[in-house]
């Protein structure tokens, strides 16, 4: 996992370097900007984890940034500061979609306590989409749900167990292979694997977070995250 990105934008440039180099010794990555324009050129390159604002901006001042931003990302976390505390401020902040809001001047633990403090929520709340249920032979998301048969039921739970390694060909046709029949052979696991990820499409499962990957001239693995139930 790589370090969290702060993306700041503060048009007081010596203030903005000053809060850069806290985060960076606090370990974390942080995209500076002074203005809107320069915000949006730095996170079209890489998403931010923590967006922390100046209310008072040329042009698109902290509050109309906040507003745009969380209407594309929901969960974004956003710190808004401003050397204007009044209470309107703080109620136009909050109402933009900030989390908290820092009257400046501030001390350097509170910026550190509250992006630690959001960080960590943010991370804790990213629980898997995709719930396997083995014993009931289904894969299910929020929006969507697949009934299985045995044998792929089956085959699902070696790949999700072993995952991200991949799966050796003969490992999955061993555990899909009835007692006191022969093994059979690799194009069959191909048919089999065909069916299931068209059966995954049609379900409607996101296949960014769960797909199953050919590891050429091996096997196959699993690539996203989900949990057994």
């Amino acid at each position: 996992m790589g370090l969290p990105l702060v993306a700041v934008c503060e048009d007081d440039y010596d203030l903005g370097e000053v809060l850069s180099e806290l985060l960076r010794d606090a370990g974390y990555q942080v995209a500076l900007a002074t203005c809107s324009e320069e915000l949006d050129h730095l996170c079209s390159k890489q998403p931010p984890d923590v967006l922390v604002l100046d209310y008072r901006l040329p042009g698109e001042d902290g509050r109309e940034i906040a507003k745009r931003y969380m209407s594309q990302r929901p969960n974004l976390p956003v710190i808004m500061m401003s050397v204007d505390a009044s209470r309107d401020d703080q109620i136009a902040g909050f109402e933009a979609g900030a989390m908290l809001y820092l009257p400046k001047p501030f001390e350097p633990e509170a910026l550190l306590a509250a992006i630690g403090g959001l960080v960590r929520t943010k991370r804790s709340n990213k629980a898997p989409r995709v719930v396997f249920n083995s014993a009931a032979c289904k894969l299910y998301s929020e929006v969507a749900s697949v009934i299985l048969s045995r044998k792929e039921a089956a085959l699902l739970n070696l790949l999700i167990l072993r995952s991200p390694e991949p799966v050796e060909y003969f490992e999955l046709l061993e555990v899909i292979t009835d007692t006191g029949q022969e093994i059979g052979t690799k194009s069959s696991l191909e048919v089999m694997i065909s069916r299931l990820r068209r059966k995954l499409k049609e379900g409607d499962i996101p296949r960014e977070e769960f797909s199953i990957v050919s590891s050429h001239g091996f096997g196959y693995s699993l690539s996203g995250s989900v949990t057994i139930e």
